[in-house]
């Protein structure tokens, strides 16, 4: 476990990272590419074998494997760890790019000893990362997501085309009592004005995280949101608004002290097109940047 101090430098830092993650026996997750257009991330696991001499890193051959024809590429070498900060453990990936410079079948770990390896080189620092196809980070406070069913928006529209149709039709029928027929309507248009109500209604959620490619949300505990159930969700914050559909993709509770009983849900973000999703990387971007400025402003 790595354990921050206040005191410590950058260069501290980066002496007490290295040497958490260059153990032998460390668990090693290879990231050899990241498609955006597909959205996958292409991760394999492996474990550190050894520091060699000249100080390489020797890395168990992964499943399935690496094959001789990725040396030369680069890719990500990342390493997990476990945080100690004001008495809460976190979990902090960090990781480094490098080229792959070898993949033995038959490398002498020691005597009688062989393995089939990667080799690497070492870090000289390493940096921050994550797994995930999309970057996530902490919203401002000023964003606002409402989130419904998905096709509620629909169902209305539906039951206004409806109620017109049958409005056009009793009219042309003749010897309609127009009592009966007024009466009808009014029934009619308190359903949709119930459904109205609703629609104004939505799920009381507050945003953790958010990413291109989803959120995660946190709210009351006796609220369900089926595994793989769709939602429609709209995005507003300063100059954008963004209206998405969404699938809930796991949930849990959410232990959170001196608060309610929570419940947590994450969701993914489907079916957007191409305008879409780049208008929302470009909200989250500027979310970003904006936080960092203030975060600037504040250290001066």
């Amino acid at each position: 476990m790595v354990q921050p101090s206040k005191s410590e430098t950058p260069g501290q830092v980066q002496s007490d990272l290295l040497s958490a993650s260059l153990r032998p026996g460390n668990r090693v997750d290879l990231v050899l590419s990241r498609d955006e257009a597909q959205e996958k991330v292409e991760v394999r696991e492996s474990r550190l074998l050894e520091v060699a001499a000249d100080g390489r890193l020797i890395l168990a051959q992964t499943d399935p494997p690496v094959s001789r024809e990725y040396v030369g590429q680069v890719f990500e070498v990342t390493f997990l760890h476990r945080l100690r900060r004001a008495q809460k453990e976190q979990w902090l990936r960090v990781g480094y790019n490098t080229a792959l410079l070898d993949a033995a079948a038959d490398f002498e770990l020691g005597p009688g000893e062989r393995a089939a390896v990667l080799i690497v080189a070492s870090p000289t620092a390493l940096k921050p990362t994550n797994l995930r196809m999309y970057f996530r980070m902490v919203p401002p406070s000023n964003l606002q997501m409402k989130m419904l069913p998905h096709g509620l928006r629909e169902v209305l529209e539906g039951d206004l085309r409806m109620f017109l149709e049958r409005a056009g039709q009793d009219l042309e029928e003749k010897g309609l009592d127009l009592e009966e027929m007024l009466a009808a309507w009014l029934e009619r248009i308190d359903v949709i004005r119930e459904k109205i109500a609703n629609l104004k209604k939505p799920y009381p959620i507050v945003v953790l995280d958010i990413s291109q490619g989803g959120a995660k949300l946190a709210h009351p505990a006796d609220l369900s949101l089926p595994l793989g159930g769709l939602l429609d969700v709209d995005l507003a914050w300063e100059d954008y608004s963004l209206n998405l559909t969404a699938r809930v993709v796991r949930g849990g509770s959410l232990d959170l002290p001196g608060s309610a009983k929570l419940s947590f849900t994450g969701i993914q973000f489907i079916d957007l097109p191409l305008q879409i999703k780049q208008q929302l990387g470009r909200m989250l971007l500027d979310m970003a940047r904006r936080e960092k400025a203030k975060r600037a402003a504040l250290e001066c």
